[in-house]
């Protein structure tokens, strides 16, 4: 009996130094965001502002967990965002398979005399994939590249929308463009980061 928990200790022992030597921290920055830059390119003359950050924890060899906040402000609308990911690496460095779930905090300030701030709060979920490149040396500057879908949930809140055939059409407009395209949609993304 003494013999086997001598055994088993020796072996978390070992496990845990090897495991330890992996251990990886990354933060990561937003710099270019694809598909809500094309977007709003097409959209507003207004300046979008996004800010993005993530730090990631490796837990094992494949395996990785991140906390990542996100800002986006266009024209009236904000949004504010926070979700734990889940990453796995295949190939133990390089390529990743990423799963999000979080929350997201929309304030929209209507416009006009009865102006107004319309709240919601949403659930985000969604995955993703994507590329880590270091730039030199590991454990230094890295880059990485990530392409997925978000779904949005909850209700969006379009009461600021008149009555009518037009007010219906802003409302089911004004839904579309929070999930596909502010709070959700396809994703693609570069962002640098540093790994220590």
């Amino acid at each position: 009996m003494k013999k086997a928990i001598i055994l088993i200790c020796l072996v978390v022992l070992i496990c845990n130094t090897g495991y330890a030597e992996n251990y990886d921290h990354n933060l990561t920055f937003d710099v270019f965001l694809l598909y809500q830059t094309i977007m709003v390119s097409a959209l507003a003359d207004d300046p979008f502002i996004t800010l993005g950050a993530q730090y990631e924890r490796q837990l094992a060899d494949q395996f990785s967990a991140a906390l990542r906040l996100d800002y986006r402000n266009l024209i009236n609308m904000e949004i504010y965002m926070a979700g734990i990911h889940g990453r796995f690496y295949p190939d133990r460095e390089r390529m990743f398979f990423d799963f999000m779930a979080g929350y997201a905090f929309l304030k929209y300030d209507s416009a006009g005399s009865d102006s107004a701030s319309y709240f919601s709060h949403l659930f985000r979920l969604g995955p993703k994939f994507g590329w880590r490149f270091d730039i030199g040396n590991p454990g230094g500057f890295m880059l990485d590249i990530s392409f997925g879908y978000y779904f949005v949930l909850g209700e969006i809140h379009t009461d600021f929308t008149p009555d009518g055939f037009w007010g219906n059409f802003f409302a089911f407009f004004y839904d579309s463009i929070i999930r596909e395209f502010f709070a959700g949609g396809p994703q693609g993304a570069i962002s640098i980061g540093y790994r220590f």
